[in-house]
């Protein structure tokens, strides 16, 4: 997503590092990508208090300095299985 459009990725080029994204005529480099688009699924810990999930769940960010224990609780709290739950760096 980037100014309120949603974009689906059309192909990647790992080689050349170019990521190309249906309706546009240039790809973008993995750093362009990554500093001005966001995952459309992915939500911050604050946005999901209140919502359970009946599938997997991945905590991103865990070892990063402002991650803590509220965090954790949060994240781990919103799966309806502990199953679901994986964490990642």
């Amino acid at each position: 997503v980037k100014n309120q459009v949603l974009y689906t990725v059309a192909r990647i080029e790992e080689e050349k590092e170019q990521l190309w994204l249906e309706g546009l005529s240039k790809p973008l480099s993995f750093a362009q990508a990554k500093s001005s688009l966001r995952l459309s699924f992915a939500q911050t810990y604050a946005s999901v208090q209140g919502t359970q999930f009946d599938e997997p769940l991945r905590l991103h960010d865990c070892k990063h300095v402002m991650f803590t224990r509220k965090h954790l609780f949060v994240g781990m709290s919103r799966s309806r299985s502990g199953a679901f739950i994986s964490l990642v760096d």
